[in-house]
């Protein structure tokens, strides 16, 4: 018999989004910071109008600064780059937190965190293989499109060779949504029922073939919303225009962006206590129940 699926309740996402939401700005700034310094340090920090510079004239002086620092700016992404990757494994410490408080919301914060740190060591070998199983779909669906698109060049016409392609793309997309979605399933079950990397491995796999249009409609909806969260900050800050003077539109862009970051962080929460609400029992207890009696 298939549990029920349960959502995730609106108080608990507000009691795990701050958690998780604090961390990301925190390691944002940590990455961006030395890339924003060395990039304002090629004009805008000499001048009166300060950023403004950047981004007048249709950003001219933005494009020049890129160009003339382009060996610097790389370096900046080089050690950006090696930040993030280590601030991603250390975030997957507050996602368990976070992820933690949905399944139970009156635990005290020193059990959860004492929880989350016993799960982090499978987290992050859940998340490599995932990774790993992402980029082996992506190289093969490239490949693979390379190989149609020669072997049809001389068949079919341009359009059709394209309609091809662009459908092995889709099914390639299609696959590493599925890992995606099949790995979130897995991090819930670490955290609820504190499965080894192989096992919430089986039971995401599990959990999305028994509900699959389920899943994907619980990932569509956040997603959808994030989507046109994300448009809308944009909107807000073409609107707000930085180019013209004003401390204060400085600000406005960095409220905007901000809380454009924790509607996303609390969407991703409420997709992942949807994940939590779809996912089966663990591997273990399903076995037992089909044993027979001693």
């Amino acid at each position: 018999m298939k549990p029920a699926i349960t959502r995730p309740h609106l108080r608990a996402v507000a009691r795990a989004t701050p958690v998780l939401f604090l961390f990301r700005l925190a390691a944002g700034f940590l990455v961006a910071y030395p890339f924003a310094r060395i990039l304002g340090s090629f004009g805008p920090s000499t001048s009166a109008d300060d950023d403004r510079l950047l981004f007048v004239s249709g950003g001219e002086f933005l494009l020049e600064a890129a160009r003339l620092g382009a060996r610097s700016i790389g370096a900046a992404l080089e050690a950006a780059s090696i930040a993030g990757f280590g601030l991603s494994i250390l975030g997957l410490f507050p996602l368990a937190l976070a992820i933690g408080s949905m399944h139970e919301p009156r635990a005290s914060l020193s059990e959860l965190a004492g929880q989350a740190l016993q799960r982090w060591p499978a987290l992050v070998l859940l998340s490599g293989f995932a990774l790993l199983v992402q980029a082996a779909v992506v190289a093969g669906t490239s490949a693979l499109g390379d190989l149609v698109a020669d072997a049809l060049r001389g068949s079919l016409d341009e359009r059709g060779a394209d309609l091809c392609v662009l459908f092995i793309a889709f099914a390639g997309g299609s696959v590493v949504l599925a890992v995606g979605i099949v790995h979130d399933f897995g991090r819930c079950a670490i955290v609820r029922d504190g499965s080894t990397g192989y096992r919430a491995a089986l039971s995401g796999m599990r959990s999305f073939a028994d509900r699959p249009l389920s899943a994907v409609l619980g990932w569509v909806g956040p997603t959808a919303v994030g989507a046109a969260l994300v448009a809308m900050a944009a909107w807000a800050t073409s609107a707000i225009d930085v180019s013209q003077p004003g401390a204060h539109r400085i600000a406005a862009v960095f409220a905007v962006h901000q809380l454009a970051a924790l509607g996303l962080t609390a969407l991703r929460l409420v997709w992942l206590g949807t994940a939590m609400g779809l996912l089966g029992r663990p591997p273990s207890s399903a076995c037992a129940e089909l044993s027979p009696p001693q």
